[in-house]
């Protein structure tokens, strides 16, 4: 029984990891087809020391559509300054309602979450499938658990 509440609890945090990460690439899309497009410019980096390395926030000044000047710290970072000069110019998408959210056209980082949902959606199935190839007697108290429900 101990099996099925470990095996459980595994596949929750799993569904929740892609929950969330789905959730994220979502808000990523709306703001790229439905955000407003608009110039800004780097003014500053936020630079926050990771595990392995530091990551660059770049902090962007833009005109939001009420005429108004507003300066926010972008939420998706770089591994390295990929502006190099600050004032800069870039292209940006944001939201009309949360001005602060906002994601600089051309330069987010989609890629890396699609494949670690892809990552998680092949190697999930596979843990299951060796699982019980290896050990049978749990795969069969696991189906026995659902047949009880």
């Amino acid at each position: 029984m101990g099996v099925v509440v470990m095996f459980f609890i595994f596949s929750l945090s799993i569904f929740f990891a892609l929950f969330n990460l789905t959730k994220s690439l979502l808000d990523l899309q709306n703001l790229y087809v439905h955000g407003k497009k608009v110039s800004g410019e780097i003014v500053s980096f936020e630079e926050k020391e990771g595990k392995n390395a530091k990551s660059y926030f770049p902090v962007v000044k833009f005109q939001v559509l009420s005429g108004h000047l507003v300066s926010y710290t972008s939420r998706y970072g770089f591994s390295q300054a990929e502006y190099e000069v600050q004032n800069t110019n870039v292209e940006l998408s944001y939201s009309a309602e949360k001005p602060e959210r906002f994601v600089i056209l051309g330069k987010d980082r989609r890629g890396g979450s699609v494949a670690l949902i892809l990552f998680f959606v092949i190697s999930y199935p596979t843990i299951l499938f060796l699982s019980a190839y290896l050990r049978p007697d749990l795969a069969q108290v696991f189906f026995d658990f659902f047949k009880n429900i």
